[in-house]
C-alpha cells in the first residue's frame, strides 16, 4: 500500500519538482548509505582487530587512529617489560630474551631499544636508532612512575614509550618502545580502501538510478509525442496519445490528444460535408432538371404550334406556371435550409401560449383538409395558460411541413390527421399523427436527413423537395427541443417534437 502511494506521489510530480528532488536525493541517498556502510565496516573491522591483537577498542575513532591502535597493540609487550623490571630485571641483559621481545613487538609495528648509562645496549631488529637517537628522552628527562609516552618529530613522527630502571650492576638503564606512527596498519588500510570503494559505488549507482529515472520521465513521453506528430503529419489519426504521468509532459500529451481528436473530428466532418455537398448538388440538379425539362418541352410545343387551340395553349401555360412554382418553392426551401444549416437565420423567441397557438392552427387547417375529404382532430392535455419559448413564424413552418408531409402520404379515405399536445416535464410535447402508408423500420431513422425519400425513385408522383423534415429538425433543435418519429407500416406515422416551457 505504501509503495503504491509512493508511486502515485512520484507520478503526480511536475518535471521541475522531479529535477529538484533528484538533486536532493543525489546528496541524501549517498550520505545515508555511506554512513551506514562506514558503521557496518567499522564495526566489522573493530571486531577483527580485537580478535587479531587481543585488545579492546572503545570507540570508532580508535579504529582509524593508528597512533591509538599502536599504543593498544603494543600494550601487552609493555606490560611484559614492566613485569620484568619489577621481578626479573636480569632478563633485560639477556640477549635471547630481548630477541624474543623484539620479534613480538615487530609483529605489532613496534621496536625495542635499551640504553645503559646513556649508551645503546640493545637495538631491536628493523630499528635504526640513528633516525631518532637525538630526540630520545634521557634517563634524567624521564620522571618517576609508570612508563611515559613521548611524541617526537624529525623527518617522521614517532610514538615513544620510555621507562627507566637500574641494572643489577647499578648502571642507569632506559627501555624505549618505538612506534613509527606514519606506518599504516594493514587492517586500517583495508578499511579505508573498502569505505572509498563503497562510497564510489554508492555515488555511481545513485547517479545511474536517478539518471534512468529522469531519462524515462523525459525521454519516454518525448518519444511518444514524436511518434504522435509523425503519424499526424502522415494523416494517421486513428490512435490515442498516451498520457504517462501527471506532469508537464502529461499535460502536453493530453493537449496533443485533444488536438488529434479535434483534427480527426474536423477531417471526418469535412469528408461528410464533401460527401453531402456532392449529394446536394446531385439532388438539386435532379430536382431542377425535371421541371425544367417539362417547361422546355411545353415551351417548344407552343413555339412549334402543337397547342393549336386556345384550350391547349392555356393548359400548356398552366403547366409551365405550376412547374415554375415548384422550382421557386424548391429554391426557397434550399435557401432556408442553407441559412438554418449555417446558423445565419435569425430567431425571435417569445413566450407563446402553445394551446391557443395550436388551436388557431387547427381552426385554419381543418377546414382546408375537409375540402379534400380529410379529417383533422386536436387534443389538448395541457393547462390552457401553458407557455413555451418559441419563434412563432418558424414554429408555423415546422407544423405546416409535418402536416403537409402527412397529407402527401395519406393513401386512405377518409384521411386523418390528429394533433395532440401534452406535458413532458420541462417541455411540451406536440404529436402529429396520420393514417397514411407509414414508414418501414429501416427508414424511420433517416426521414430527417436532407433529400431522403422513402420512395425507391426520386420521381415520386407526390413530389416534394426532400428537405422539409430536415428543415423541421433544424428548427426544433434550434429551439432546444428534440424530434423523433414512430410508425407502423401501412397503418400510419406519428411525428413527436418538444419545446421548452417558458418557466
Amino acid at each position: 500500500m505504501a509503495k503504491a502511494i509512493a508511486v502515485i506521489m512520484v507520478s503526480d510530480m511536475k518535471i521541475n519538482t522531479k529535477i529538484k528532488l533528484s538533486f536532493i536525493l543525489y546528496i541524501i541517498i549517498p550520505v545515508l548509505f555511506i554512513t551506514l556502510s562506514i558503521v557496518i565496516v567499522t564495526f566489522s573491522q573493530k571486531k577483527s582487530l580485537e580478535r587479531s591483537y587481543g585488545i579492546t577498542i572503545e570507540s570508532a575513532e580508535q579504529v582509524f587512529n593508528s597512533t591509538i591502535l599502536l599504543d593498544k597493540i603494543s600494550e601487552s609487550a609493555i606490560e611484559e617489560v614492566r613485569r620484568v623490571i619489577s621481578e626479573e630485571i636480569y632478563l633485560l641483559g639477556n640477549e635471547e630474551y630481548l630477541e624474543q621481545l623484539s620479534g613480538k613487538l615487530a609483529s605489532r609495528y613496534s621496536y625495542v631499544l635499551i640504553t645503559k648509562n646513556g649508551k645503546q645496549e640493545y637495538v631491536g631488529t628493523g630499528l635504526n636508532p640513528n633516525d631518532f637517537v637525538t630526540i630520545l628522552p634521557t634517563y634524567d628527562e624521564i620522571g618517576d612512575g609508570k612508563m611515559k609516552n613521548f611524541y617526537a618529530y624529525n623527518e617522521d613522527q614517532y610514538l615513544i614509550k620510555a621507562e627507566k630502571f637500574t641494572f643489577q650492576d647499578g648502571s642507569k638503564g632506559v627501555v624505549y618502545i618505538v612506534s613509527k606512527t606514519g606506518e599504516q596498519l594493514d587492517e586500517v588500510g583495508i578499511l579505508v580502501a573498502e569505505i572509498i570503494v563503497i562510497a564510489v559505488l554508492i555515488f555511481l549507482l545513485t547517479a545511474i538510478v536517478l539518471t534512468v529515472w529522469l531519462y524515462n520521465t523525459v525521454m519516454t513521453p518525448l518519444y511518444n509525442l514524436k511518434r504522435a506528430t509523425e503519424k499526424i503529419a502522415r494523416g494517421e489519426l486513428d490512435f490515442v496519445v498516451r498520457k504517462y504521468e501527471d506532469d508537464e509532459f502529461g499535460d502536453l500529451s493530453e493537449s496533443f490528444e485533444i488536438m488529434r481528436s479535434k483534427l480527426k473530428e474536423s477531417v471526418e466532418a469535412n469528408l461528410i460535408y464533401d460527401k453531402e455537398s456532392k449529394e446536394l448538388i446531385s439532388n438539386i440538379s435532379h430536382d431542377l432538371k425535371t421541371p425544367i425539362t417539362t417547361i422546355k418541352g411545353y415551351v417548344e410545343g407552343l413555339m412549334d404550334g402543337v397547342a393549336d387551340t386556345e384550350e391547349k395553349r392555356l393548359k400548356y401555360l398552366k403547366t409551365i406556371y405550376n412547374k415554375s412554382v415548384d422550382m421557386d418553392r424548391l429554391i426557397s426551401e434550399l435557401t432556408l435550409y442553407s441559412q438554418i444549416d449555417t446558423n445565419t437565420i435569425p430567431y425571435n423567441f417569445v413566450k407563446l401560449n402553445i394551446a391557443a397557438y395550436m388551436h388557431d392552427f387547427y381552426d385554419e387547417t381543418s377546414i382546408e383538409l375537409e375540402q379534400n375529404n380529410m379529417i383533422m382532430t386536436f387534443e389538448n392535455l395541457l393547462h390552457k395558460n401553458e407557455k413555451v419559448l418559441a419563434d412563432s413564424e418558424k414554429l408555423r413552418r415546422v407544423i405546416n411541413n409535418i402536416v403537409g408531409n402527412s397529407v402527401k402520404y395519406i393513401d386512405k379515405t377518409p384521411g386523418k390527421v390528429d394533433i395532440k399536445i401534452s406535458d413532458a416535464g420541462n417541455f411540451v410535447k406536440i404529436s402529429i399523427s396520420d393514417n397514411g402508408k407509414g414508414i418501414e423500420e429501416k427508414d424511420i431513422d433517416k426521414i430527417f436527413d436532407r433529400f431522403y425519400r422513402t420512395d425507391a425513385s426520386r420521381n415520386s408522383k407526390r413530389g416534394g423537395s426532400g428537405i422539409g423534415l430536415a428543415i423541421v429538425k433544424k428548427i426544433v433543435e434550434a429551439h432546444g427541443g428534440s424530434i423523433w418519429a414512430e410508425s407502423v407500416y401501412e397503418e400510419g406515422t406519428t411525428i413527436h417534437f418538444t419545446l421548452k416551457k417558458a418557466e
